[in-house]
């Protein structure tokens, strides 16, 4: 993708982030690294890397619909894949990876089976974007605005830059006010998180599910293509594993060699759906958890079969967020449990635990001492209020 006209990114280093009314502290250099490309770029390379390294084994239907699923005669097994024109395309395994409004819990019904548990949390995230030339000495060459809770950034100019202007950090609007528009102000809405259980139901064999189709989260978090990589790399390894063991059976030999080798090998992964149902559920979780009970603390969040976080997480949470203005390690090692780069139980890291604990007293302080602990505040001035900070978050890109 640099390749090509991506950039290099340290998330420490090239990202500022704004929360509980103070900027979060910069690094010189972290272990957040990603890169800096337009949507297409992403696809396109993905498809071009995968093609290329599997030559001859792949086969790509542009422009085509799935309508249904193709069944066995008696309703055990997915055999395949309808597409709108009436075509049927047979498969060993189906990977179900068709985005937050897939139909598949449907599909399932209307086959006997029972549609998944649904969780929902949608806090009423809103956005406009667009791109700017920036000018001279700026690295950015995108911005977006987002409200929640319904509230939506306008999209007529002297609106954009005017809700710009009415952040508490002003470094977004001071960024744009100068710059160049390159694009109409566009809007997006619908982006709640959700998590259907497929590891909850019985599910038909030859049939898995991924990606956004399984669990789809707020994109302010930045999570879904960490999720969606890592979700393909258990698929891979469960894969892995069913396979071996087909071949470890008496008789079978080295896959390939017989008839029977092969009609073993199709029916242990097409058996293979719970076992990665229930793996993936536990890949998941971290940010999952993380994503919805930041979108639980806004009063106006619609919430559906999740239960609230603990208190005394919440708490912790927001002690690891505020130390974030002062300690760009915090951010970068809890970054990185959020994105999957590091375990969930990173998450009480002895460093984050030290920060969480030293922030904890410093709350305290300001809350008896105020005028103490505001010499003390980042940037030698006092910070908001925890309660102010709620009522008045901005998130920026």
């Amino acid at each position: 993708m640099v390749q090509r006209g991506a950039w290099d990114l340290d998330i420490g280093r090239d990202f500022q982030f704004f929360d509980f009314g103070a900027p979060f502290a910069r690094a010189t250099e972290s272990s957040l690294k990603s890169i800096g490309a337009s949507r297409h770029l992403i696809q396109t390379t993905l498809q071009d890397e995968a093609l290329a390294r599997n030559a001859g084994k792949l086969q790509v239907m542009e422009g085509r619909r799935v309508s249904s699923l193709v069944w066995s005669a008696d309703g055990g097994t997915v055999l395949g894949v309808e597409l709108s024109d009436g075509e049927r395309v047979e498969a060993d395994l189906v990977i179900v990876a068709l985005g937050r409004y897939c139909r598949l819990p449907q599909w399932l019904e209307a086959a006997g089976y029972e549609a998944p548990p649904t969780q929902r949390v949608d806090c009423g995230l809103r956005y406009s974007s667009r791109l700017y030339q920036m000018p001279e000495g700026w690295a950015a060459n995108g911005m977006g605005l987002w409200g929640i809770n319904g509230v939506t950034p306008p999209t007529d100019e002297d609106g954009f830059l005017e809700f710009a202007a009415s952040l508490p950090d002003q470094s977004i609007y001071q960024s744009i006010r100068s710059a160049k528009p390159l694009t109409p102000i566009h809007k997006y809405a619908g982006a709640f998180n959700i998590r259907r259980e497929y590891n909850k139901v019985q599910l038909p064999r030859g049939l898995v599910v991924l990606g956004d189709a399984y669990v789809a989260l707020n994109p302010v978090y930045a999570q879904g293509m960490s999720v969606a990589a890592v979700s393909a790399l258990t698929l891979g390894q469960e894969l892995a594993a069913a396979l071996a063991a087909a071949d470890s059976k008496p008789g079978n030999g080295k896959a390939g060699e017989s008839s029977s080798s092969l009609e073993a090998r199709r029916v242990t992964v097409q058996g293979m759906g719970p076992a990665f149902q229930k793996r993936l559920a536990g890949v998941v979780e971290a940010p999952w958890s993380i994503a919805t009970s930041e979108d639980m603390r806004y009063p106006g969040t619609k919430v559906e079969g999740v239960a609230a976080p603990p208190r005394l997480l919440g708490l912790y949470v927001d002690s690891l967020l505020r130390a974030c203005h002062r300690d760009s390690q915090v951010q970068d090692i809890f970054f990185s449990v959020a994105h999957l780069t590091r375990p969930p139980h990173h998450l009480f890291h002895p460093h984050l635990l030290a920060a969480a604990a030293g922030q904890l007293l410093r709350d305290l302080k300001q809350r008896w001492w105020p005028a103490a602990a505001a010499t003390a505040a980042p940037g030698g001035a006092a910070a908001v209020e925890p309660e102010a900070a709620d009522a008045a978050r901005a998130k920026a890109a």
